[in-house]
């Protein structure tokens, strides 16, 4: 007979259909490095130097994205970008790791308190398949004056899909929700992949257009209109079906299934004023920045499992599940933007740089989730001589509703100072200090109703032994309240060297070291109206009263230190191609990243 039954030998504490009663849905919503920031086109965009080379670094298209008035500052008709990035693959160790299991049998301990770190920002967004980026002065009249630009990236990665580590509840064959055993101990089907699927698709387009007019030998004014149209979307499947009938008498049938999709929008505007005067020059910008991310979630889980037949067969079990969750999630919002850039020429080969931006604005939160869950298990024994039986039926039943809205509240700055230094015609040194902090602090309030149960019968005609049956039930009227916290915060201390070679050859070398840290914290507060619990033949009602829930703050440093090389090679003055590498040292030798490019000024 062929085996369909699988004894887990797990201790009872280390698995069991798990309900965190005072989680909210808003944890399980997935950030992502564009939600609700601003875009900006980085050549130079490598992970551990997108920050510090905006300001820093002399091109036209970071020069644009920091005032749009700058972009009078070209000196070409026509300047042109081109690139090709790679994926970026060094190895990282994982300081939090979050192990979800798609299959629901086994759940491990190592997720019963997961670290307050906010909804898993551990998804590194692809990089663009290709980037392109354009800046002319269409007129001849106006070549000095006036010019537009725009700039394109596109992003389209298939993955294996992934579970989000912050669920409200998680169902496990044969356990409750109070973590009771409804199942006969060692009886579990044993499911093999039949059918599904197992993909999480991410699709971008990311653009910006500006334009900028130089009024007058000392005023300039930029405008720039930049957008992001993020999509993540997949699921995974696994569907079995399988009746062997007369060949062991049992019957094995799932469909597990969950899916997500993810929705993202924005735009952004920003106004730049540009003042010069003799070798000197301040700008100031104004932004304004509206995003939209929108979300859902669905999973069911229909399971199935017979072992002979019931009331026919001297012994036999019936195992079912029908689980089902869908929840949504909706931020929007505006976010405002201040900021001024400097530069100023100390004397013919030293520059002075710097800028600073302030971001701030609040992001409107509203969800839902809806959990439903019935299961049931019944089965017969009967002994090889058939003198005694025993008839064991449990089922259980949760059903979590609820709805949520509150405010997310960003604040942002930055900031960069540094020095451009010609040491000679062919050496080039650029460095600077910057510093990066970023603070979110998020206030919901979700009401919820939420009842469950639990049935245990046990009959037998065993002398001995006694008939037993238990009943559990709990209903809760409920307001959650979760409030969370995070500071994250950089300094950065870039050097630049730049040699050129030859007339033919250029090489850089990007050094930056950043230390920085960051401080979590969150509560929630559990506003109880009405929770009764019935135990058999006795029930207890307590009224309004609070539960609070506080993780212990996490407190963070670190420091490292990156560097990336490029080497440019000139077709023609005026045309160049380079690839700009990230060498990885540790643990092995090897290359982190390769961007290649092309770029034409006319």
């Amino acid at each position: 007979m062929k085996n369909l039954i699988l004894t887990l030998v797990l201790l009872p504490s280390l698995i069991f259909a798990q309900y965190y009663y005072e989680r909210s849905t808003e944890q399980n919503f997935e950030t992502s490095d564009f939600y609700f920031k601003r875009y900006v086109f980085n050549p130079f965009g490598m992970l551990n130097f997108r920050e510090v080379t905006q300001g820093l670094i002399d091109n036209p298209f970071l020069n644009i994205s920091l005032n749009p008035a700058n972009i009078t500052g070209l000196k070409e008709r026509l300047s042109f970008y081109i690139d090709y990035r790679g994926e970026y693959n060094a190895y990282e160790p994982e300081i939090f790791r979050y192990p979800i299991p798609l299959e629901p049998q086994v759940i491990t301990n190592v997720i019963d308190r997961i670290a307050p770190v906010y909804i898993s920002q551990a998804r590194r967004e692809p990089e663009p398949k290709f980037s392109i980026g354009v800046i002319t002065a269409p007129f001849n009249s106006l070549s000095d004056k006036f010019f537009v630009g725009a700039t394109f990236q596109r992003i389209n990665k298939a993955e294996k899909f992934y579970s989000m580590p912050y669920w409200i509840y998680y169902p496990v064959w044969g356990y409750d929700p109070f973590g009771n055993r409804y199942a006969q101990e060692g009886s579990y089907p044993s499911i093999e992949r039949y059918s599904g699927k197992d993909e999480m698709v991410t699709q971008a387009n990311l653009f910006s257009i500006f334009t900028g007019y130089k009024i007058s030998e000392k005023f300039s004014a930029g405008f720039q209109i930049s957008g992001i149209n993020h999509s993540r979307e997949g699921g995974y499947r696994d569907k079995y079906d399988d009746d062997y009938g007369n060949i062991d008498n049992t019957i094995s049938r799932r469909d597990y299934l969950i899916e997500r999709n993810r929705d993202y929008k924005q735009f952004d505007y920003t106004l730049g004023l540009a003042y010069m005067e003799g070798d000197s020059r301040i700008g100031i910008k104004l932004g304004l920045l509206n995003g939209k991310a929108e979300q859902v979630s669905n999973n069911l889980n229909l399971s199935y499992y017979q072992y002979n037949k019931p009331d026919i067969s001297p012994t036999w079990n019936v195992n079912y599940m029908d689980y089902n969750t869908n929840q949504s999630w909706k931020n929007s919002g505006s976010l405002y933007l201040m900021g001024f850039d400097v530069f100023h020429k100390i004397n013919q080969d030293i520059h002075l740089i710097g800028y600073f931006n302030y971001t701030s604005g609040n992001i409107d939160i509203q969800n839902s989730s809806s959990i439903k869950d019935t299961s049931e298990y019944y089965s017969k024994y009967t002994s090889y001589d058939q003198a005694y039986w025993n008839i064991i039926r449990n089922n259980y039943s949760i059903i979590d509703i609820r709805t949520g809205t509150g405010t997310k509240k960003k604040s942002d700055y930055s900031g960069l100072i540094g020095l451009r230094w010609n040491i000679s015609p062919k050496i080039k040194v650029t460095f600077g200090l910057a510093y990066f902090e970023y603070n979110l602090d998020v206030n919901s309030k979700e009401p919820v109703v939420y009842s469950s149960s639990s049935k245990h019968d046990y009959t037998t005609n065993q002398p001995g032994s006694n008939n037993k049956r238990s009943y559990l039930r709990v209903y809760e009227e409920k307001n959650l309240e979760w409030h969370f916290n995070s500071v994250n915060f950089t300094y950065q201390i870039p050097v630049i060297f730049e040699f050129k070679l030859s007339d033919k050859i250029e090489l850089g070398v990007l050094v930056n070291q950043v230390s920085g840290g960051s401080q979590v914290s969150e509560y929630t507060d559990a506003f109880i109206m009405k929770r009764i619990r019935t135990e058999d033949d006795s029930t207890r009602q307590f009224n309004n009263f609070i539960e609070r829930y506080r993780e212990p703050s996490i407190k963070t440093t670190f420091e490292k230190t990156d560097l990336i090389s490029s080497v440019k090679f000139y077709l023609h003055p005026n045309l160049n191609f380079s690839f700009l590498i990230d060498p990885m040292l540790v643990p092995f030798i090897g290359i982190s990243q390769v961007f290649f490019s092309i770029e034409g000024r006319f």
